[in-house]
């Protein structure tokens, strides 16, 4: 196994071998009058525009390039199915289709998917000919703003920090061959030590049927496993082995393993084959710090919100994502967070491989209902079931600045729903620590963040002296209302921790500060402010780590280092300067007797 079988596949992580992109040139038709349904639409013969797939209806890639499209559009693919996938069980595979979407496949319903960032496919074996298939999508994605949607406008064109709209197909469409029983998915957990556990869904007939798992090491050499890794396959199941001698994954030493998992049914015929790969390593939040393979690990991040001037959601060349990722590497950051977005496997991908870490989070709805809240959760579960395997992965975000839940702490429907998400957060991966509610207001998280866009250093200094303070860090109005504190919290910044707690010894992470070039701050350049306020950070003894806004320009908000086209604003070599600058003080620190917040009990 080698990486060149993975890497150009929508899923890196859980690739089959046997599959054929359908991404290019599909038909599309506007449906103003919502009629498409009824008129039955999906046995036209064809549709009257052209649009590329995976770009959305708004971008220039697309083809369409429509600020405002329709709130419902139709696309049509016809294609044949290739040699290589005949006499297998033939699935029709979506990477991301924003928001609603029905899929018919030769005038057959195969079914219907909400959410416009998790995948999504359908068995379509019983609906194909050798020959002459169509592939019928309906998507409806109105602009209401009850609608998980994050970064995305409500209006016609951006505005303040929220931008293109995305409508339709924005992640690559392709077929995948396979036999029953079939791997749904496979979820594996390391320790240092060595320790494996394998947890795994499946579905078909599985009496008889076995499942055997290969892995080799970061050098391609095999990993011997008991009875040469085959165990009776269940419709869910569990493994645990061992890795002799593991190598641990890090930024510094991204190793990674691969694997190979096949299915044998009763027969002992191969039914299904699956290639990924995972990281070993541990992730924990304790004592003031998150330490990462059992060591400190001081965040250096930059916000990343994953858009591109020609494709907006997905940049026109794929290679663009191994380049981001280069790029904040060699600024000297360690990690990224990835901002309101659900990114695409391949970012995570060239994340895992080349050694950057990511916080992944949960886009927002802006004003809640209760419909929308019963589709956030179903939508959250399905972005942990997709991205578990990524090591590059170290914190899950459910929810930002407290969108779409503005009255948590007076509404207990709302309070309900809160705790019901970072609960059912942690019940799905245990690995992890999460991040309730980023920026403001924690109520039960692992890390507390908080943003804050100080008008100069002296106000920012103030603002982490003052979170060395626990009493600080408890709610109040006035700093909830954005109107500051006592001992002169900053009238910009919201309390750090939600009604009735305290704190708790957890890492303290100033996870959105700068954003020069678009909120205000004190006068000089932008390498000047960068400068002083990041070591202001760094010299903070209390505090574990940044999150720079941001990595680059996203469309108005002219506020990266970086332009949107990714030209460096200042030169690279001086971030990387500043950021060893960074590590040389807290590499200090921590060598010696770290300076800690002592908790404030209730």
């Amino acid at each position: 196994m080698t990486f060149s079988i993975i890497e150009n596949h929508p899923r890196p992580d859980f690739a089959r071998p046997n599959w054929s992109l359908l991404d290019g040139a599909w038909e599309l038709t506007y449906d103003h009058q919502d009629v498409g349904g009824t008129e039955e639409w999906h046995k036209r013969a064809g549709f009257p525009y052209r649009i590329e797939v995976p770009f959305p209806i708004e971008s220039p890639l697309s083809g369409i390039n429509l600020a405002k499209p329709p709130p419902v559009v139709w696309y049509l693919r016809k294609f044949d199915v290739p040699a290589k996938l005949k006499g297998r069980r033939i699935r029709l595979c979506f990477g991301a289709v924003d928001y609603h979407a029905t899929v018919w496949v030769n005038n057959r319903l195969m079914g219907t998917h909400e959410g416009g960032y998790t995948p999504f496919s359908f068995d379509i074996t019983d609906a194909i000919l050798e020959r002459g298939n169509r592939v019928v999508v309906r998507v409806r994605d109105n602009r209401t703003i009850y609608q998980v949607r994050g970064k995305q406008t409500s209006r016609r064109k951006g505005w303040g920090i929220f931008y293109t709209s995305v409508t339709g197909i924005w992640q690559s469409v392709w077929l995948e061959a396979h036999g029953a029983p079939r791997l749904k998915s496979a979820h594996i957990e390391t320790d240092l030590d060595g320790a494996l556990s394998l947890r795994y869904k499946s579905d078909g007939p599985v009496t008889g049927a076995k499942l055997r798992i290969e892995i080799r090491d970061p050098d391609g050499n095999e990993v011997p496993l008991p009875d040469g890794g085959s165990i009776g396959l269940s419709e869910e199941g569990a493994v645990e082995w061992r890795i002799p001698n593991p190598r641990p994954w890090s930024p510094a030493k991204p190793a990674l393993y691969t694997y190979r998992l096949t299915v044998t049914n009763v027969r002992g015929g191969l039914s299904d084959e699956v290639l990924g790969y995972f990281g070993v390593r541990t992730i924990k939040a304790r004592g003031g710090q998150v330490f990462l393979n059992g060591e400190p690990l001081y965040h250096r991040f930059l916000l990343n919100q994953g858009y591109f001037p020609d494709g907006v959601y997905r940049p026109g060349d794929p290679d663009r994502y191994r380049r981001d990722v280069q790029d904040a590497l060699d600024m000297g950051y360690n990690g990224v967070r990835i901002h309101q977005k659900v990114e695409d496997p391949r970012f995570l991908y060239w994340c895992d491989r080349l050694g950057l870490l990511t916080w992944a989070e949960m886009p927002s709805f802006i004003l809640p209902s209760k419909r929308c809240r019963k589709s956030f959760l179903k939508q959250w579960d399905d972005v942990i079931e997709r991205d578990f395997n990524h090591p590059c992965i170290i914190a899950w975000v459910p929810f930002n600045e407290q969108w779409g839940i503005q009255n948590v702490w007076i509404s207990a429907r709302s309070r309900a729903f809160f705790e019901t998400v970072v609960k059912e957060t942690r019940s799905r991966d245990s690995t992890r620590p999460v991040v309730d509610n980023s920026g403001w207001e924690h109520l039960d998280s692992d890390i507390l963040d908080i943003h804050t866009y100080a008008m100069n250093e002296k106000a920012l200094k103030r603002l982490l002296d003052l979170l060395a303070e626990p009493e600080q860090m408890r709610f109040s109005l006035r700093k909830a209302l954005f109107l500051g504190g006592s001992k002169g919290w900053p009238i910009a910044t919201k309390p750090l921790l939600a009604p009735g707690m305290s704190y708790r010894g957890e890492p303290i992470i100033v996870s959105e500060y700068g954003g020069f070039g678009f909120y205000p701050t004190q006068k000089g350049s932008l390498l000047d402010n960068l400068r002083a306020y990041t070591l202001a950070i760094a010299q903070a003894p209390h505090i574990a780590g940044f999150c720079y806004t941001q990595q680059y320009d996203v469309e108005q908000e002219k506020n990266g280092l970086l332009t949107y086209n990714r030209s460096p604003k200042i030169k690279i070599e001086d971030i990387k300067r500043l950021n060893d600058e960074v590590m040389a003080i807290v590499s200090q620190r921590i060598g010696g007797q770290k300076t800690s917040v002592t908790p404030l009990r209730k």
